[in-house]
């Protein structure tokens, strides 16, 4: 290759970056990550042959042309001669992270970074030292020189990977300098608010909060920040003298109903044991709450919140989908209420029918339905207003179970996300186990879902309406998912056709009234299609009904479902198939894509001469 010289003056946009040996290269900096050689002087090293320039510029050609290898063999020539040579060590860093080189790279990084502090060697280390989850050494080796830097960016940056991987006191160093930096930046501010309450200091977070909120604009003072000790229910009722305790149902073992999988061998296993929840009514004094959410704030700003302190809480989410709960572990919350003022009705005594997803079919079926089997052991409360959550009268379908269920029984609607406080407040509790939402890091186990046979059975015996399906023809019903925001069947399309070679018809059960629904599922000889809320009708479906069942195999430890269809006493098959990364931020809502082959041969097994 021919040796050729590039002027500095050639590049407008680069830089130069002097060392303390008098070398000078011109590095580009557009960002591009390019390099440009520049005029390079090696003073004491004129009793060499080797013309070092032109090493470096066909090293920088090649570097440029993506060869690495060969690029990396001319920097080892020139380093011979400048051992310490801090832009030579960067490039190679570079080059060896181009090649994947992760532990290479970090080497020449931090050789380049001793042999001269430089701003963005800092930030390259910093950033490969978090990309192999060692963000803690890092700041324990190198802050003390990152700390010196009058840039925001990177330490926001590093801090929030630092706060992703859980290593909050060392993102507590990293953003308190960068908010010291630059304090107006809200992002930054709730990143150090994140870090203050997840590192213990619960009073230094509500402070940042009540800051974090003044820099989007929001007045304080319509807003009321409880940092709390949440409890369980029947915790909260043993230090108040006032309040009423009734265990309905101690929380006790129960058989789970393992996913097998169509086609896999079964094998001989011990039983699967859940814990069935405890069954109670509460009535409780001064309770404040917000429609449409799972938390009771009590007397003193103690928060009531069974999920919270479940012993499987560390693995769920409780702020994903309660904008109202800001950060939660099962020791504390801190909770951004509206202020007391903005309290939308006071009442004297109620009933308390509300919770995070109460008016979707399959949350309203499983948690907040069976609440009235607990009332109903209480003839007091036939005559006390019902506190329902608006969104229960939104959906047809929950509406009218609803009024089926509630009887007599006064209705005071509430408006979701609104303040109320009440002087007397009855709650019953909910007869499953279901959080709503897992961590981003955690997969699906068999114990994060529980369902009761007190539930199951209670649901069955007064949904089921007298129906005319004994006079109807038995159908086959395959449910499509396609509208469904997550856990698609992507090729539903071809699925779909292929039950429909053997007799399915494809139904919708939400566009159907309710009557319909219940007489379309009472005479259902099989239903089929991807795992979802539609199988929820299956209440309905007598006795032997053929369930096909299609799920990612993100989903094989959930063992509702399966529970659910034996407590029902429903012939189940389960289809898994591999789920699609990347298509949901969590693993368990992910898209699949099932082999229809395997549909076919179980649907031949099951009706061999097809329709």
């Amino acid at each position: 290759m021919r040796c050729q010289q590039s002027p500095a003056q050639a590049h407008p946009a680069s830089r130069s970056i002097r060392t303390p040996t008098s070398q000078v290269f011109i590095i580009n900096g557009s960002g591009d990550g390019a390099f440009y050689p520049g005029l390079l002087i090696l003073k004491k090293m004129t009793h060499d042959p080797i013309n070092i320039n032109c090493v470096f510029n066909e090293a920088i050609q090649l570097h440029q042309a993506g060869d690495y290898q060969k690029a990396l063999l001319q920097y080892e020539l020139i380093l011979r001669h400048a051992p310490n040579h801090a832009v030579i060590l960067r490039l190679m860093a570079l080059a060896h992270k181009s090649l994947g080189s992760q532990v290479e790279a970090m080497h020449f990084f931090e050789r380049s970074l001793n042999a001269l502090f430089q701003p963005d060697v800092f930030h390259e280390l910093a950033r490969a030292y978090s990309e192999n989850n060692r963000a803690v050494e890092f700041i324990e080796r190198y802050l003390p020189q990152g700390l010196l830097l009058n840039t925001v960016h990177e330490l926001f940056r590093i801090g929030q990977q630092l706060n992703d991987q859980q290593c909050y006191q060392g993102a507590e160093i990293v953003l308190h300098r960068a908010v010291e930096l630059h304090p107006q930046q809200p992002q930054l501010s709730e990143q150090y608010t994140k870090a203050l309450f997840f590192n213990g200091k619960y009073a230094e977070a509500a402070d940042q909060y009540l800051r974090l909120l003044r820099l989007k604009g929001v007045n304080p003072e319509d807003r009321e920040i409880i940092v709390s000790t949440p409890m369980h229910m029947r915790d909260y009722c043993n230090q108040k003298t006032s309040t009423r305790y009734i265990c309905l149902k101690k929380e006790s073992p129960m058989l789970l109903e393992k996913v097998v999988p169509y086609g896999v061998e079964l094998k001989t296993e011990p039983p699967l044991i859940g814990i069935e929840p405890e069954f109670y009514i509460a009535e409780i004094d001064n309770i404040t709450f917000v429609s449409g959410y799972n938390f009771l704030i009590g007397e003193n700003n103690s928060t009531i919140y069974d999920l919270a302190v479940h012993p499987l809480s560390e693995r769920y989410d409780l702020t994903m989908s309660d904008p109202f709960v800001k950060y939660a572990t099962s020791k504390k919350l801190l909770l951004d209420l509206p202020s007391s003022t903005n309290t939308q009705a006071e009442f004297e005594y109620g009933i308390l029918l509300s919770g995070l997803s109460c008016g979707t079919w399959a949350h309203w079926i499983l948690e907040y339905a069976p609440c009235f089997w607990s009332l109903n052991q209480f003839p007091e409360y036939l005559h006390v207003p019902i506190l329902a959550d608006e969104q229960i009268f939104a959906d047809p379908h929950v509406k009218e179970t609803f009024e089926m269920l509630n009887g007599t029984r006064p209705v005071i609607p509430l408006q979701t996300g609104k303040r109320y406080f009440c002087k007397r407040l009855v709650v019953p509790s909910r007869l499953v186990h279901l959080p709503h939402d897992l961590k981003v890091d955690r997969v699906m186990d068999y114990h994060d879902c529980c369902i009761s046979k007190t539930a199951v059975d209670f649901l069955r015996t007064n949904l089921n309406r007298t129906s005319s399906s004994t006079t109807r023809p038995k159908i086959r019903i395959f449910l499509p998912r396609s509208d469904s925001p997550y856990r698609r069947l992507r090729n539903e399309d071809e699925v779909q056709k292929l039950f429909e070679e053997f007799g399915f018809v494809a139904i919708q059960p939400q566009q159907l009234s309710y009557q319909e629904k219940v007489d379309t599922f009472a005479a259902a000889e099989a239903v089929a299609g991807g795992g979802g809320s539609g199988f929820m009708n299956m209440i309905f479906s007598p006795p032997g009904t053929t369930i096909i069942s299609i799920i990612s195999d993100t989903m094989m430890k959930h063992t509702l479902g399966s529970t659910l269809f034996k407590f029902l006493d429903l012939r189940l098959f389960t289809i898994v198939a591999p789920s699609i990364p990347g298509s949901h931020l969590l693993p368990y809502h992910r898209d699949y894509t099932v082999d229809p082959t395997l549909i076919r041969k179980l649907l031949l097994e099951l009706w061999p001469r097809g329709k």
